[in-house]
């Protein structure tokens, strides 16, 4: 699994039912219009085809903001890594990695000897697959693809390495996130296609409530959804686009109702 395909599949909202009306919101500032949706990194054909609200907007849009250039070509540098998933776990939950690893048709010994935060997206991308989800269906992979159809330029508000750096900077190199991923992995199946089910809807209600049940620590929910959301909006409204009057579209991931007040 290469680290392109990780990033765009983490920390995400998908969808299930057979025509797609997620939600999206209409900004304005400084003679600049944008449209937001939630991302969806990762999906399959029942998503599509999006709302023609949005599609059309990109059609007549000066760019396509995403959280991350896909296709910039950017070659991140890994750190070297000091702290492995065998040495945060207790013999309990090593127990709990081999019999998640076994249904997952994964090697025991490989996610052991990976990073704690490696171990945790390996887990999360591979139950996904299992289910039929794939980045290459992933909203932000369709939109890239109307969009140079279009000649639309595509920009990134966050470059790969920033996202390896924000992982690789976490308490034991993301030790929070493998616990979560072992200590939900019962509940993962039902909650993901509750959040597939909720974003093809746009059930707005549904999805902040499952956004407050996640179990997720202060510092880790700061790094990985409000310190990124504040640095998105500045850069949205700096003069990067505003002086080129770009009239754009953005995804944007785990937008809940308190970041967008």
């Amino acid at each position: 699994m290469s680290l392109r395909n990780w990033f765009t599949s983490g920390f995400l909202f998908f969808s299930f039912f057979s025509h797609a009306t997620p939600m999206y919101w209409m900004a304005e500032k400084k003679g600049v219009e944008y449209l937001l949706i939630g991302t969806v990194h990762v999906g399959d054909k029942s998503m599509y085809p999006l709302p023609r609200e949005v599609t059309r907007f990109l059609k007549q849009s000066n760019g396509l903001i995403l959280e991350a250039d896909l296709d910039a070509g950017e070659s991140p540098t890994y750190p070297t890594d000091s702290v492995m998933t065998e040495d945060v776990l207790s013999d309990v939950q090593k127990n709990q990695l081999k019999q998640i690893a076994k249904k997952l048709q994964l090697s025991p010994y490989r996610l052991s000897h990976l990073p704690p935060w490696s171990a945790a997206i390996t887990i999360q991308i591979t139950q996904l697959n299992q289910l039929g989800y794939s980045a290459a269906l992933g909203v932000d992979r369709h939109l890239i693809a109307l969009a140079k159809k279009e000649h639309i330029p595509v920009y990134g508000l966050e470059t790969l390495q920033s996202q390896l750096d924000m992982l690789t900077e976490q308490n034991d190199s993301g030790k929070e996130l493998l616990i979560s991923a072992l200590d939900d992995w019962k509940h993962n199946k039902n909650n993901l296609l509750c959040m597939l089910k909720s974003w093809k809807s746009g059930d707005e209600k549904n999805l902040n409530e499952l956004v407050r049940q996640t179990s997720m620590s202060k510092q880790l929910s700061r790094a990985l959804e409000t310190n990124r959301n504040k640095n998105w909006a500045k850069k949205l409204t700096s003069e990067t686009f505003s002086t080129k009057k770009i009239r754009q579209i953005s995804c944007c991931c785990r937008v809940t109702a308190s970041d967008r007040q």
